[in-house]
């Protein structure tokens, strides 16, 4: 695999593949709105909105792409999965996206909750499977280094609940036992 010209494929597939699914997702999204009734803008600001989203998808998603590949890459450096450079992680990355990305043109994106889920599923699989593959490593390295973050920011945010909910029950406690 080399990595300098496969790198420029793989980010000109997630590009155009990965922005057309987004940006056609947002479209059926919208268009779905307008027939159930659940979007009320009129035609200029629909449209504007639309162009606005068809201008940004390509630099977000460029954005959050590497951005991806960066955490997932450190995850697979810290765990000793990683026997490839950045450039392999990032292809795989770009490849998945880009795929998964395209999902969005299939009833799949509007089943509530389900075709959500059946899509992350399957971009885990994919990622597993890339990695792997890319870096030569154990699917339980890849797999770790793809959860990882995301036990990670659950576990911060279940940290800061707890945080919270313990400040406000010590002010409920503070308030009840306050003498009068």
């Amino acid at each position: 695999m080399t990595y300098d010209a496969g790198t420029r494929s793989a980010l000109t597939y997630a590009l155009v593949y990965g922005s057309m699914g987004q940006v056609l997702g947002i479209y059926w999204g919208t268009i779905a709105g307008i027939e159930n009734g659940t979007v009320e803008t009129s035609t200029a600001e629909t449209t504007l909105l639309f162009a606005g989203a068809a201008l940004l998808t390509p630099i977000c998603f460029l954005i959050f792409l590497y951005l991806g590949a960066g955490l997932v890459h450190l995850f697979l450096k810290i765990l000793r999965g990683a026997r490839r450079p950045f450039a392999a992680t990032l292809q795989v990355a770009a490849y998945v996206s880009g795929a998964t990305s395209l999902v969005n043109l299939l009833p799949l994106n509007f089943m509530p909750v389900v075709g959500g889920i059946i899509i992350s599923v399957w971009a885990l699989v994919l990622n597993c499977i890339g990695l792997t593959s890319a870096h030569q490593t154990s699917t339980a390295r890849a797999l770790l280094a793809l959860l990882f973050p995301i036990i990670i920011l659950v576990g911060v945010a279940l940290l800061l609940f707890l945080l919270v909910a313990a400040v406000g029950l010590l002010g409920l406690f503070q308030a009840v036992l306050q003498p009068r």
